[in-house]
């Protein structure tokens, strides 16, 4: 198997809002790192919005909608995955059926060889045990 896929540098930010006034310096971050996978949360993207950074491909779960009473979006998570593994790799969106859960697939020759999770809990839910177990289960 080539290098590239040997050893995979997995690396997370809490972003805490990537916004057009820090996108620069977010990209810049993401682009240091120089991760394969780079796993973020709290990317405060509602809807449809996307992330975009050059030599990355991003999978995003955001939030279906901003709390009323919320200043702003909170939550979403995502995955950037490094555009040399997606020579080597099919990767796909394995599950996002629970709000702040991403799952995606990596495949060689129609086997899955590996399945990444990036998780986000509010402050707001810390029954962490009581909803990871469910989450997992549904998953796996």
């Amino acid at each position: 198997m080539d290098s590239v896929v040997d050893t995979l540098n997995i690396s997370h930010l809490n972003v805490n809002g990537w916004t057009l006034a820090n996108s620069k310096l977010m990209e810049g971050i993401v682009d240091a790192l120089n991760s394969h996978i780079i796993s973020v949360n709290e990317t405060h993207l509602t809807e449809n919005e996307h992330l975009y950074v050059e030599n990355y491909k991003f999978y995003g779960h955001n939030r279906h909608a901003q709390h009323s009473r919320a200043v702003k979006a909170s939550g979403g998570v995502g995955l950037f995955v490094r555009r040399d593994l997606l020579n080597h790799f099919t990767v796909s969106v394995f599950d996002q059926t629970f709000e702040g859960v991403l799952a995606l697939q990596f495949l060689i020759n129609y086997r899955a060889i590996h399945l990444l999770c990036c998780r986000y809990i509010s402050h707001q839910k810390i029954r962490l045990g009581v909803e990871m177990q469910k989450v997992f289960l549904h998953i796996f």
